[in-house]
């Protein structure tokens, strides 16, 4: 089955509303890890005398996309209007390089925004699309200066636009719902990581099957969800501890970084002033993705609003004014028969 057909069927695959109790025995595996085990992830990582670490860089124009590296979901917008420009927004990619050679880079391109019909154009017409990898190689911490080592842009031709009375650069699909690039390009780093590589398959186009594992899915959001609620540390370090170790390789932590990582990315959720008031929302309005040829899993928000986020989320106003937050929580299952886990 190919990929495009894939994203089609998950996109029939939804729930708008779910049963969210929280069961007393646990839906996931969550390793037996201590705050102070979490801080310590920094002693784990091996240095190199030359870091390097890589970003993907887009410029967009007309329309909304999706970038996948080594079919992990690095980086993507859903609201775009039709008419609008992004230039060069970065994102890291590091963490979906577990080792040095050839990657796979994906392009996902969906119409933009049309405020006439407040949705999604019916088509392409002229989106276009500029995407680049740069690296940049550390030494001892310190940045030695970008450089790109791929670049990619969407087709066009040159066309005569009566309403601009000149030729302009235009898009040459213009009448595709959807259109989708892959392409390898080639990095260098230090490391060798196994990440999800032995995990099991668990795409499955059965339909029993699939709900059994979406219930599964939807249990350990669930309990994710109840986590943040609960404010629980200890236990968002444990079940973040696996998926933060193999991070912290990728992307070289020293010990400063842990503990940033720590303070400034889990803690915040529980302790900031301006989240005093944080609500967890209800998991609904979701389907069920696959990425890691098929080894990981994820809910994603399909409403208007929320579209390509994860299901994960939080609400909080206070006199700034009101933020939604989304929590990047994607599962595996690292051996047949076992439980699911956070990667």
């Amino acid at each position: 089955m190919t990929h495009l057909k894939t994203y089609i069927l998950l996109l029939l695959i939804t729930c708008t509303s779910c049963g969210q109790e929280i069961t007393k025995q646990t839906t996931m595996h969550i390793p037996d890890r201590t705050i102070q085990d979490f801080l310590d992830i920094y002693k784990t990582v091996e240095h190199y005398e030359i870091e390097t670490r890589h970003w993907v860089k887009i410029t967009v124009a007309n329309c909304n996309f999706e970038v996948l590296i080594n079919d992990e979901k690095m980086h993507f917008y859903h609201d775009i209007r039709y008419g609008g420009v992004i230039n060069a927004t970065y994102a890291p990619i590091n963490p979906a390089i577990v080792k040095a050679g050839k990657q796979t880079l994906k392009i996902r391109m969906f119409p933009g925004l049309d405020e006439k019909i407040k949705g999604p154009k019916p088509i392409l017409d002229n989106a276009q699309i500029k995407v680049s990898i740069v690296a940049d190689d550390f030494i001892e911490g310190e940045s030695t200066g970008e450089y790109t080592i791929f670049s990619w842009e969407s087709p066009t031709e040159k066309k005569f636009i009566k309403k601009y009375n000149k030729e302009i650069p235009y898009f040459t699909k213009p009448d595709l719902q959807y259109y989708e690039h892959t392409a390898v390009f080639e990095v260098e780093v230090p490391y060798t990581i196994e990440k999800w590589g032995s995990s099991q398959v668990l795409y499955t186009e059965n339909a029993e099957q699939l709900k059994k594992l979406t219930e599964e899915v939807m249990a350990a959001y669930i309990e994710m969800k109840d986590i943040f609620q609960r404010k629980d540390e200890e236990r968002l370090a444990a079940v973040s501890y696996n998926k933060e170790k193999i991070i912290a390789q990728q992307l070289f932590f020293t010990k400063k970084k842990s503990h940033e990582r720590w303070e400034n990315d889990y803690l915040i959720n529980f302790n900031s002033n301006e989240r005093r008031d944080l609500e967890m929302q209800p998991i609904e309005n979701f389907k069920i993705v696959f990425y890691g040829n098929g080894r990981l899993v994820a809910l994603e928000r399909v409403d208007l609003q929320f579209r390509g986020e994860s299901a994960l989320m939080s609400y909080y106003k206070n006199e700034k004014g009101e933020r939604v937050s989304h929590y990047n929580f994607i599962l595996h299952r690292p051996k047949k028969g076992g439980k699911l886990e956070s990667i």
